[in-house]
């Protein structure tokens, strides 16, 4: 089980780290700068975890924490560099993460929209931040109200929506 502790932690500050879950103890450490969200590929390869103190993303190597690659996650220009928000790992590609990109103290924080990366090289196609509520829209039929939404999900290569219906109650 890995963990990330800010700056502000009163133990193991600044630092990503391993614990045991068995034992409870902490077993290697590596510095960061002020680390933040993490998550690991499915195969246990990797740990991506962003630090919000460099703007970037650090890949390390598992099961030890050796640092990899070190990624900057771009900068708005307007409103300064980007932060990550959350980091998703691709199924079945420990290579490839999605990451919602935002700024700190910003509202809302979500400017950046999501980029894919592929060993810390950005994609060209990106999700645009700011978007507007999902669209909601619905239709009587036979006494039955069904509710079409278009949520968006990530992409592999570009921006789509996937509708899902669903029924509601009368």
């Amino acid at each position: 089980m890995e963990r990330a502790a800010p700056s502000t932690a009163s133990t193991h500050a600044n630092q990503v780290c391993v614990l045991n879950p068995t034992t409870q103890a902490i077993t290697n450490c590596q510095s960061g700068n002020e680390p933040n969200v993490v998550a690991i590929s499915d195969d246990s390869q990797f740990l991506y975890v962003g630090m919000n103190g460099a703007n970037s993303v650090q890949r390390f190597i598992l099961p030890n924490l050796i640092p990899d690659i070190n990624f900057s996650i771009g900068t708005d220009p307007y409103d300064g560099p980007y932060i990550a928000l959350d980091i998703q790992v691709a199924p079945g590609a420990p290579h490839t993460v999605a990451i919602s990109r935002g700024i700190l103290n910003l509202i809302p924080d979500t400017e950046g929209g999501i980029a894919i990366y592929d060993d810390g090289t950005q994609r060209p196609t990106t999700v645009l931040g700011w978007a507007p509520p999902p669209i909601v829209m619905t239709q009587s039929s036979g006494g039955r109200t069904r509710r079409l939404s278009m949520q968006p999900t990530i992409p592999a290569e570009a921006p789509i929506f996937t509708p899902s219906p669903s029924t509601l109650p009368e």
